[in-house]
């Protein structure tokens, strides 16, 4: 009775050391398992963070040539003129100079 209670407990204790091996064996399966799932799912969010980063420097890039062009155009539109002086920041002082000075030199009447 003792020589199989004894063998009754080795072979309990093997099974529970292959049991042992094998919850190991799962829990690294597991493990390995969530790891390449989170690398899928990371590799996914940098891949639309990739394309969204494409998508704002097209943007940033079409809206340069925007900006370019409407300064280009201002600066179309505008008049350089030296050899009037005046010394004030008054925008409306500045305008009435400006015509009177048009009017005087180029014979012209302007709206400023």
């Amino acid at each position: 009775m003792m020589k199989e209670f004894k063998l009754d407990q080795k072979e309990i204790k093997d099974e529970l050391q292959k049991l042992g091996a094998e919850q190991e064996l799962i829990k690294e399966k597991l493990i390995r398992y969530l790891y390449n799932k989170k690398i899928r799912y990371l590799k996914n969010e940098n891949m639309v963070l990739r394309q969204e980063n494409v998508e704002i420097k097209k943007e940033v890039r079409e809206m340069r040539i925007d900006i370019e062009r409407r300064e280009k155009e201002q600066r179309q539109n505008n008049i350089v003129m030296t050899g009037l002086p005046i010394d004030t920041d008054n925008t409306n002082a500045l305008k009435e100079a400006m015509e009177n000075f048009i009017k005087e030199h180029l014979e012209i009447d302007v709206k400023v």
